[in-house]
C-alpha cells in the first residue's frame, strides 16, 4: 500500500488519465483539486471552498502484492469511488451492492472481520461457496455438515440455514487481468484476492456522481454516532452535536463540514470547466465525414457533465440547508 503520488509530489504524474477517471479536475474533486488550484501544499483560505478538507489530501496509490495476499471485507472511504488498474499479475474481486452494504453490517455500521483466506471455494471451479469467521453459512451448509453458527454464505431459497446463520447477500466476481481497469461503485463492499504477484494503480475520488452515495452514507453514520453516544449516556447538552461531529469525522473520515467543503469545490470546478468545455454549438458545426472528431466528443460529454454536475451540485446544497434546518 504505497502512497505513491503524494510522496512522488504533485508535480510528477508517471501516468495519463482519461478525462472521466481523473483527467479533467471536473471529475475528480480530491486529487484533482490541486492541480485546479495550481497550488498544491498552499491551503486554502478559511471561507475558501475545501476549507475543511486536509491541505494536500491524495487518495492515488499503487499497490504491491505476492500471491494469495489481498483486502478484508471494506468499501472505500468516505463513500467515494474508485478504480484499479492492474499493471501486472491477476486479481480476483467479489463485489456486493451497495444496497447490501445494511445486511452486511452489524448493529454498530461495522463489516465482518474477514478477508479472502475465509472464503470458501468449490475445489472444483472455484466458485464462492460461503465465508467463515462467524457470520453467515454456505449454500451447502446442511444439517449433516456441521458448521460455525455464524459463517457467510451463498444466497438459497431459505432465510436462514439449518445452523441459524443468515444468506450471504447476492454478489458478483471478476477475474482482472494485466491491462484491465475495474470500476468500484460507492459503497459497493468488496474483497480483493491476489491469484498471482501483482502490481496496480488506483485512485479514490469524488465527483458529482457519487454526491447522493455519500450523503445516504454520511447520515446513517451520524444517526449511528449519536446512538452510540447516547447508550454511553452523554446528554444532548449544547456540546453534544459538536462531540458528534468529531467522532463521525474520526470513524469515517467525513463529517457534514467537509461533505459541503467537497460540495462547494464542485460548484467551482463545474463553473470553471464548464465555461471552458461548453462547445455544444460547436460540435455540431465540425465533423468529419458527418462523424465528430474524438476530441471534440470529449469535450462534449464534459460540457453534459458540468449541466448534471451543476444540477447534482444544487441537490446536495438543498440537502445540507435541510439537515441545518433541523438541527
Amino acid at each position: 500500500d504505497w502512497h505513491m503520488q503524494q510522496q512522488l509530489g504533485s508535480d510528477i504524474v508517471p501516468y495519463d488519465l482519461p478525462l472521466f477517471l481523473g483527467g479533467s479536475p471536473i471529475y475528480d474533486w480530491i486529487n484533482g483539486w490541486n492541480a485546479f488550484r495550481g497550488a498544491a501544499s498552499t491551503p486554502p483560505p478559511p471561507n475558501e471552498a475545501g476549507a475543511s478538507i486536509e491541505p494536500g489530501e491524495d487518495y492515488r496509490f499503487c499497490y504491491v502484492g505476492h500471491a494469495g495476499s489481498g483486502t478484508g471485507l471494506h468499501f472505500d472511504v468516505m463513500g467515494s469511488y474508485s478504480w484499479s488498474a492492474n499493471l501486472s499479475g491477476r486479481k480476483r474481486w467479489t463485489f456486493f451492492h451497495a444496497d447490501a452494504l445494511d445486511q452486511l453490517m452489524d448493529e454498530q455500521r461495522e463489516l465482518p472481520a474477514v478477508s479472502h483466506r475465509d472464503f470458501r471455494r468449490a475445489p472444483e471451479d472455484g466458485r464462492l461457496l460461503g465465508i467463515d469467521g462467524g457470520y453467515f453459512c454456505s449454500q451447502g451448509c446442511r444439517a449433516s455438515a456441521p458448521s460455525s453458527a455464524s459463517t457467510l454464505a451463498a444466497p438459497h431459497e431459505h432465510e436462514r440455514c439449518a445452523h441459524g446463520a443468515r444468506p450471504l447477500p447476492p454478489f458478483v466476481e471478476v477475474i482482472q487481468h494485466p491491462g484491465e481497469l475495474i470500476f468500484v461503485p460507492s459503497c459497493w463492499a468488496h474483497v480483493v484476492e491476489n491469484l498471482t504477484d501483482a502490481i496496480s494503480i488506483n485512485h479514490n475520488w469524488i465527483n458529482a456522481g457519487n454526491l447522493r452515495r455519500m450523503w445516504e452514507f454520511l447520515v446513517k453514520e451520524h444517526a449511528n454516532v449519536r446512538r452510540e453516544l447516547l447508550s454511553w449516556g452523554i446528554n444532548e447538552d449544547e456540546e453534544f452535536e459538536t462531540q458528534t461531529q468529531i467522532v463521525l469525522r474520526a470513524n469515517s473520515k467525513l463529517d457534514f463540514a467537509k461533505f459541503e467543503a467537497y460540495v462547494m469545490r464542485g460548484r467551482e470546478m463545474v463553473a470553471e470547466e464548464g465555461r471552458r468545455c461548453d462547445v455544444r454549438g460547436l460540435v455540431a458545426d465540425h465533423t468529419v465525414d458527418g462523424h465528430r472528431r474524438p476530441d471534440e466528443l470529449a469535450e462534449s460529454c464534459c460540457s453534459l457533465w458540468a449541466e448534471f454536475s451543476g444540477r447534482e451540485v444544487q441537490c446536495a446544497e438543498a440537502l445540507l440547508e435541510q439537515w441545518r434546518r433541523e438541527r
